[in-house]
């Protein structure tokens, strides 16, 4: 037994224990400062506040300079309301030790609570590294609640942006923020600010309250969110909404100060114990092994995230497949833009509908599965995961699906013997068209600008742009051992910026020749996706985003030619889709370094401008809609379904 088992017992909340091995310890070393003061700390954080301070008196006698004892004893005072008596306390427990945490944040709260921002800023300061690690915060004794409202008010309420009245965020940039005041909520929501969720996703700003203001009962903003105090934990437990990630007052007035403290325990509080749920149902999970049952349907369970771009709807077609064979399916996604992803509640619907199979692209999600559940992973692009050349965790029901054969060494390498081929599919119950492809007048782009490269390029690196553009422009298409040479010399990532960078100059130069093409072709020139209107050559043909599913079947159901800019391949999701619809596929002439099969009588191909105008008076010699058959969705499926029944002692009806 030792002091640290002590510690950790108290820090836990394990009070009983805590202090029954303390005062255990305490019999055989009745001298010691350390035990003393635990056991003061421990009777303190269980309400036995007399005989706390008896001990820590008495340790004081013998030890008056003691910063830790003093620091004690300070607490003792500050939970009672003695702030004077404290506040000397803790100004001398700094003077023997300045690292302590506790009379710092105590410090920096009785300013808060009594409107001296900048004093409160000052003591945050002299400890910001010490604050800015909340496990910290337990060393010096603090109980739990007290630990989670001091940790809050550091990281949220006592930074530059509650030292300011009006101050939205430190960064200047618009939250999901929580407004004591619901009128100023109200009159922020009808602003309709949009945050940036990650570069494809820009939502609404939320704005919480406790309270609708008087008068403006009516129709109300959707981003106005009304969430009464008293209703915080069920609410951000099980909406599954995004919290606030600031808080918004007036630093002049006290209780709207206090208000928003109340509201940051809260949030606080709940936040800090998600991990332990998380874990919970991890383990929970692995011991749910699936039953089987030749009469009962195959069991399938996927989720996926709004804030992807394609590959949400890769899930949504394939939990369709899976429904067309006849499997029971579980597909959990947002319900709308205000959710965010949240595993716990992802794992807590998988747990309820208990999956023979689940479904995961471009991610393992295997730690947490029973050994007799299978799992279909399908790598589709150059994740970091097995880019990095570190073993994968392996399960024996892992089915390995990759699109693109240049990936298999690095899953190799990673462990992986086993990998299925399988490019981008397509559901071809959706993307199908019915108009005649001669009566089509238009030639479609579906796909978004990556134009922010030439604002955000480090500069140091521009020489990559410039050669890049140069090699494209002259008809000539990088290699990979090229790339890899370029980011081996800049030092920078193959596929998160040098892959990237390059996509971006052979995509968004490719649009812009269609545009240029207008008064040269007979067609109609349609662009979709985000940050065209930024490209004064695209802007006039920009039509915005187009929603992926029967949206954009109609964009290629109406389409005579659909543009591919992608380098380095021929097989893309777009590809496919627009095949299925009856739209020529006119792509981008990189076969050279592109992983077969091309499809070249399916297709038409082009290297430069002129060819460009070229294809785009020309039919291919086959069919396109050749290409949306081999890959469809319902294909895969039963290559999945195949691979499943094939292992002993599984059964299902299908």
């Amino acid at each position: 037994m030792t002091l640290e088992t002590i510690t950790a017992h108290h820090l836990a909340g394990r009070f009983a224990q805590a202090e029954g091995l303390c005062r255990s310890l305490l019999r055989g070393q009745p001298d010691s400062v350390e035990i003393g003061h635990r056991l003061a700390l421990i009777l303190l954080d269980k309400g036995a506040s007399e005989e706390a301070y008896d001990i820590l008196r008495g340790l004081l006698r013998r030890f008056p300079r003691n910063g830790r004892l003093l620091a004690g004893l300070g607490r003792l005072y500050f939970t009672t309301g003695r702030q004077k008596e404290c506040r000397n306390l803790f100004m001398s427990a700094l003077a023997d030790v300045p690292n302590l945490v506790e009379p710092v944040l105590c410090l920096a709260l009785l300013a808060f609570t009594e409107g001296d921002l900048k004093s409160a800023l000052e003591f945050l300061r002299l400890k910001w590294p010490l604050w800015l690690q909340p496990q910290g915060l337990g060393e010096d004794g603090v109980n739990i609640l007290q630990r989670y409202r001091l940790s809050h008010l550091c990281r949220h309420l006592i930074l530059e942006r509650a030292a300011v009245a009006g101050s939205v965020s430190p960064q200047g940039k618009c939250a999901d923020t929580w407004f004591v005041d619901p009128g100023l909520a109200l009159s922020q929501a009808r602003r309709g600010e949009k945050i940036e969720r990650n570069k494809a996703l820009h939502t609404l700003q939320l704005c919480y309250t406790h309270a609708v203001p008087a008068g403006e009962e009516g129709l109300l903003p959707e981003n106005f969110l009304v969430v009464p105090e008293e209703s915080l934990a069920t609410f951000f437990n099980h909406s599954g909404f995004r919290w606030p990630t600031q808080i918004r007052f007036d630093p002049a007035s006290e209780p709207e100060r206090l208000r928003a403290l109340d509201v940051a325990v809260v949030l606080d509080f709940l936040s800090s114990f998600k991990p332990q749920a998380l874990k919970a149902q991890v383990e929970s999970l692995k011991s749910l092994a699936p039953t089987w049952d030749a009469n009962q349907p195959l069991r399938v369970f996927l989720a996926a995230s709004r804030q992807t771009t394609v590959m949400q709807y890769n899930y949504r077609d394939i939990a369709a497949a899976f429904r067309r064979a006849g499997a029971e399916v579980c597909f959990v996604i947002e319900q709308n833009d205000h959710q965010e992803p949240d595993s716990l509640y992802y794992m807590s619907r998988q747990e309820a509908f208990r999956p023979h199979v689940t479904i995961n692209i471009n991610n393992q999600n295997n730690h947490f599965l029973h050994p007799d559940v299978f799992n279909v992973i399908w790598w589709q692009d150059p994740m970091p995961a097995f880019m990095s050349g570190k073993a994968l965790p392996k399960r024996e029901r892992d089915i390995v699906f990759c699109a693109h054969r240049e990936y298999d060494p690095f899953l190799n390498k990673c462990g992986v013997d086993v990998i299925h081929r399988q490019g981008f599919c397509v559901d071809t119950e959706l993307f199908r068209g019915d108009i005649p492809w001669e009566e089509r007048k238009k030639v479609v782009f579906v796909g978004s600008s990556y134009r922010h490269y030439d604002e955000t390029w480090p500069r140091q690196h521009k020489w990559i742009l410039d050669f890049m553009r140069e090699r494209f422009l002259s008809g000539q298409y990088l290699t990979r051992k090229e790339l890899e040479d370029i980011a081996r010399r800049s030092g920078l990532s193959l596929d998160d910026e040098v892959d990237r960078v390059y996509g971006y100059v052979v995509r968004d130069t490719t649009v812009a020749w269609l545009c240029s093409l207008a008064d040269e072709i007979p067609w109609e020139i349609e662009i979709y996706g985000r940050y065209w209107e930024s490209n004064p050559i695209v802007r006039p043909f920009f039509k915005g985003e187009v929603e992926h599913g029967k949206n954009l079947a109609n964009v290629y159901g109406q389409a005579r030619y659909g543009l591919n800019a992608n380098p380095s391949t021929v097989l893309s999701q777009r590809l496919v889709e627009m095949a299925a619809c009856g739209c020529v596929p006119v792509v981008v002439d990189d076969r050279k370094n592109a992983e077969p099969p091309h499809w070249d009588e399916h297709c038409l191909f082009f290297p430069g401008r002129d060819a460009l105008r070229a294809c785009l008076q020309t039919h291919p010699q086959q069919d396109p809609k050749a290409i949306a058959q081999a890959y469809s969705y319902d294909a895969f499926v039963q290559r999945i379904v195949g691979i499943v029944r094939s292992w002993p002692s599984v059964e299902f009806r299908l």
